[in-house]
């Protein structure tokens, strides 16, 4: 009975602190939980264009086709040279979207849901860029604007060239939601519950149509 308390405590005390780690480098989520409704489908039909990134910047591409999506012109490339909380490897905690996002004048929060509350969010007819892994079985993560959801897919602004499965005006890749669920569960050994996270943007600008 010592030992498997004495297991439980390590266990609880690796939790509070990894949880504390990612909460400092990758910024505080919000659970969220809505009741409100939303329609069985949504594709938002913005004027936009998704660009293909050239190494690790999909968490740039992503904010800028958010930034576009509200009329500002912006491009991955240019966004990337100017986000803040890159690691030494180039790759961007979540933290560091949102600084950008908000130093554009943007009201951006990292959230934590599900699939309910992802739907939901992009039916408010913004993209939401989720946080997810780039193939199921990998550790390697991706960020990616979703614009669109029906009762079998979610549909993505994808920046990715080999990820893109499918031509449209405005998204290039489709992904079954059981599928999609798979990729945003990010949790890891040094993410033990930082998952099914994501990043809402809005702003007073007047969008562009």
């Amino acid at each position: 009975m010592i030992i498997i308390g004495s297991i439980t405590c390590s266990i609880i005390n690796w939790l509070v602190i990894a949880t504390m780690i990612n909460c400092i480098l990758m910024g505080v989520p919000i659970p969220t939980i809505s009741k409100t409704n939303y329609p069985l489908t949504h594709i938002i039909t913005s004027k936009n264009y998704i660009d293909i990134q050239k190494n690790f910047e999909c968490s740039a591409y992503s904010t800028a086709y958010l930034m576009r999506h509200y009329g500002i012109q912006a491009n991955g490339e240019d966004i990337y040279k100017i986000m803040p909380n890159k690691m030494n490897n180039g790759y961007v905690y979540p933290k560091g979207v949102v600084r950008l996002l908000k130093q554009q004048g943007f009201k951006a929060t990292i959230r934590i849901g599900n699939i309910t509350e992802l739907k939901r969010e992009v039916s408010k007819d913004t993209p939401v860029i989720v946080f997810i892994k780039v193939y199921k079985d990998k550790s390697y993560l991706h960020y990616v604007p979703v614009v669109g959801f029906d009762d079998e897919y979610f549909y993505i602004a994808e920046s990715l060239k080999e990820l893109i499965n499918v031509k449209d005006m405005s998204y290039n890749r489709r992904v079954s939601i059981s599928e999609f669920k798979k990729l945003w569960n990010t949790s890891d050994f040094k993410m033990p519950l930082y998952k099914y996270a994501y990043i809402t943007v809005s702003s007073n600008k007047k969008l562009e149509v």
